[in-house]
């Protein structure tokens, strides 16, 4: 996911929110192509020495983000923008799932499995060792970031509801960057738009960074040695770099569009597994099955979806298998996944021995 989605969108996002709104868009692609080359060349320079970067802009980064947003939304309650625009695009119909499936494309839930390990090692770095009190601090920490997170995204869902008053969004063109712009130079002007592009470029630059580290960390750990070769640390991060360099190029719309089916296939088996730990001690501490089936079930229809979305990406398709994938109830909304869920608990209850 890192080198092929996460690290790729950070340039093009950055890209979207910094130069796309200043540059014609004949000379687009070259813009980025430029853009993409100084960002990843910085982005892996800053990755030879992480901690610093960190440091520096990971203490006011987060807070000046939270700013920005809290600034954008006041001032649509206070301009009061007008009637928001009718749904369009894939918005047209069913917005609720429309919705539900495009908060995959945040991969906050597939981040959280790692920072939940992340929080707890560090709770256990302060001197605590009763595991109850581990569980506890981390559940502390892990409700605070909900509610942070329902109320971020639910002033920015605002402030996109309100900005299709404002200037014509062509959906099949437009991104929530795109979008973000246009609303901050309208509220602000040139000067408003120049530093939210500053600021998400910074940030982007430092998730870039981490995720470049933290890939090439990961690969040089577990596969020291390639085809007969042995691949150093920074070796890996130039492998990387250069790759999500090339992949950056396609643009975040093409990104977004095959990260999606991508997405549907993880997310869904992200979404059991953290609903399968909260009800562990009703659940699966008495049917430990159902964690197995649970699982199954629900991977083997994300991933037909998957690869029946794909395909259709590139403008094909696999009859049999859409024919399949159509039986499945709530399909139609590419929730599919629910009913193979709830059946499989049923089935791990049946299977396990009691405890």
């Amino acid at each position: 996911m890192g080198p092929c989605f996460a690290i790729p969108r950070t340039a093009t996002t950055s890209f979207e929110m910094m130069v796309a709104p200043f540059v014609p868009s004949s000379y687009g692609w070259l813009a980025q192509l430029i853009y993409s080359l100084v960002f990843f060349t910085l982005a892996f320079l800053f990755a030879q020495h992480p901690e610093k970067l960190s440091k520096v802009l990971g203490r006011f980064m987060g807070p000046l983000l939270l700013v920005l947003i809290a600034v954008l939304f006041i001032a649509c309650l206070i301009h009061g923008i007008g009637t928001p625009a009718n749904p369009m695009g894939d918005y047209s119909t069913n917005q609720i799932a429309r919705g539900f499936l495009d908060g995959y494309q945040t991969m906050d839930l597939l981040a959280a499995l790692y920072f939940g390990i992340v929080i707890s090692a560090n709770i256990r770095a302060q001197q605590v060792d009763d595991e109850s009190q581990v569980q506890k601090e981390t559940a502390y920490a892990g409700l605070g970031t909900g509610v942070l997170l329902i109320v971020i995204y639910g002033a920015l869902s605002y402030v996109g509801v309100v900005s299709g008053a404002i200037a014509t969004i062509d959906p099949t063109k437009d991104t929530g960057a795109t979008v973000l712009t246009n609303l901050t130079s309208s509220l602000f002007g040139t000067f408003g738009t120049a530093f939210l592009g500053i600021v998400f470029v910074i940030a982007c630059l430092n998730v870039c960074t981490g995720l470049i580290g933290t890939c090439a960390t990961y690969f040089h750990t577990r596969f020291r040695t390639v085809a007969g070769r042995t691949l150093s640390y920074r070796t890996w991060q130039v492998i990387f770099t250069v790759f999500s360099f090339i992949v950056s190029n396609a643009g975040l719309s093409a990104i977004i569009k095959v990260s999606v089916p991508v997405l549907s296939a993880l997310y869904p088996i992200a979404i059991v597994l953290v609903l399968l730990t909260l009800t562990h001690k009703s659940l699966g501490a008495r049917f430990p099955r159902v964690y197995f089936w649970t699982v199954l079930l629900v991977g083997i229809a994300s991933f037909a979806t998957c690869i029946s979305s794909l395909v259709a990406v590139f403008g094909g398709s696999i009859g049999w298998l859409d024919a399949a994938l159509a039986m499945l109830p709530l399909q139609q909304y590419q929730l599919g996944w629910v009913v193979p869920a709830i059946l499989g608990v049923a089935i791990g209850i049946a299977d396990a021995p009691r405890r």
